[in-house]
């Protein structure tokens, strides 16, 4: 019968916990190296590695702006801004700013531009997941696309909705989101109100077939559905949003575009006569 060592079994649990762990360790010590390269804007990183930001504000990139943005990355052959980023064990690299550039990296990699397969980056702190931190963070995305390349105004609206509701009992006020974010508060109202008045299905169901619908237009479309509430069913405002993305009219031509649409209103019951209790017949 073999002896038993218990010793030799301790030696090689550990030699096996060693394989085991190693390249764990090394991908930890890679990232770390990353890490550290990116918060001075000196690192670069795999575009595949680098995932977008799930809530980005914007969710349509007009053709035109991104074709031009990749000629300007292929005149100067790469980027002059390292694309913003955070880091997260449980989502890994993440885009804080710059996703049109990244969309146009990839893009050009796709057509075979190899060179851009490693992306410029520098690291921001993780988003304050607090109530309070993601409005900042919304803040910030909202007014940084705006400035660069302006957000669809129905992206602009969910966005308002986003800053205003996120994490809170309350709403914030239309006034103090307004002086957030540098917009009139007249304006504010009206994208809230075009968010409050159409479901999430409606809303997709606008960008998909006129993604730039202007936000007065919108509004114009939201008060019709409103004034005829609960006489409209599913089906029928399904039909009003199609005829409005279809025939595109200005905020004055929506009511005229949907006339034939406004359902008639029931007639109601004739009124009864009614007799005096003191009436005698003649």
């Amino acid at each position: 019968m073999a002896k038993f060592n218990a010793a030799a079994l301790r030696d090689r649990a550990k030699q096996n916990l060693a394989q085991t762990a190693a390249p764990a360790l090394a991908a930890k010590q890679e990232t770390e190296q990353l890490l550290s390269g990116a918060r001075t804007g000196n690192a670069t990183l795999p575009i595949e590695q680098i995932q977008p930001d799930p809530d980005q504000p914007r969710k349509a990139f007009e053709r035109e702006g991104l074709d031009e943005l990749k000629r300007a990355i292929l005149a100067l052959g790469g980027l002059e801004n390292p694309i913003q980023i955070y880091y997260r064990e449980s989502a890994g690299f993440t885009i804080k700013h710059g996703e049109r550039r990244f969309r146009a990296l990839r893009e050009l990699l796709e057509e075979g531009h190899e060179q851009f397969r490693q992306v410029p980056v520098l690291m921001s702190p993780p988003p304050d997941r607090s109530p309070e931190g993601e409005q900042r963070l919304r803040i910030a995305q909202v007014v940084e696309d705006n400035v660069r390349r302006g957000l669809l105004p129905m992206e602009t609206a969910e966005q308002f909705h986003l800053i205003a509701t996120a994490g809170r009992a309350e709403p914030i006020a239309a006034t103090r989101l307004a002086e957030l974010t540098g917009t009139e508060e007249r304006v504010v109202q009206r994208y809230l109100f075009v968010v409050g008045g159409l479901s999430e299905e409606e809303r997709e169901r606008v960008r998909e077939a006129w993604p730039d619908a202007p936000l007065r237009p919108l509004y114009a479309l939201v008060q019709w559905l409103g004034e005829h509430g609960a006489r409209l069913d599913r089906g029928q405002r399904a039909a009003a949003i199609d005829r409005f993305t279809r025939e595109r009219p200005t905020e004055r031509m929506v009511r005229v575009v949907m006339r034939d649409l406004a359902p008639k209103k029931k007639p109601g019951r004739p009124a009864r006569k009614r007799f005096s209790s003191g009436t005698t017949k003649t």
